[in-house]
């Protein structure tokens, strides 16, 4: 499948705030600490696959009862779980705005990066014109997928962590798996 990108809309922000109502009042007394609107769309100026990323922020310990309370919103589990992980991904339901949700333990290496690339790209548009330039580049033909494209923002996604302070032990740790 083609990679589609997309100039940055500001309908992007209105479409989080929309699904992250209904999360919020689903989660109420589930384990739910925060939502936070996380990856491409959520930076102005960015170029984006037009898929809103949400992560719902879970108290420790309550990171499956969080799950558990965003299945009436038709949100399910996503593939295996490995023992250990502190966040799940979910399948989206099919109506609404495009979206992409995961659920992380509130003391996530993986989401605290997150947050962080999101703010050192709100602070630098210098870098949002770089990725978006690599972002098109890997685009551009067409022949590249899904998972080839975020395995080939890798390195983009490292030099951003570097910029936020991340040290090359943690970089490599959370990495690893890109």
């Amino acid at each position: 499948m083609a990679i589609h990108l997309s100039e940055y809309s500001e309908s992007w922000v209105g479409d989080f705030m929309g699904i992250a109502t209904a999360l919020v009042d689903a989660l109420d007394g589930h384990g739910g600490q925060g939502i936070e609107h996380i990856g491409a769309t959520s930076v102005p100026g960015m170029v984006a696959r037009p898929m809103i990323d949400i992560a719902v922020i879970a108290a420790p310990l309550a990171l499956d009862e969080a799950c558990e309370a965003l299945g009436p919103l038709g949100y399910v589990a996503g593939g295996q779980n490995q023992e250990g992980e502190d966040y799940r991904k979910l399948n989206t339901p099919t109506s609404g705005a495009l979206h992409s949700l995961t659920v992380f333990d509130e003391e996530s290496p993986l989401l605290h990066a997150s947050i962080a690339a999101r703010q050192v790209l709100m602070n630098s548009p210098e870098l949002v014109a770089e990725f978006s330039g690599y972002k098109r580049g890997l685009a551009f033909t067409g022949a590249i997928g899904v998972e080839e494209y975020r395995t080939a923002k890798a390195p983009m996604f490292q030099k951003i962590l570097r910029e936020a302070g991340m040290d090359e032990d943690a970089l490599a740790a959370l990495t690893a798996n890109f």
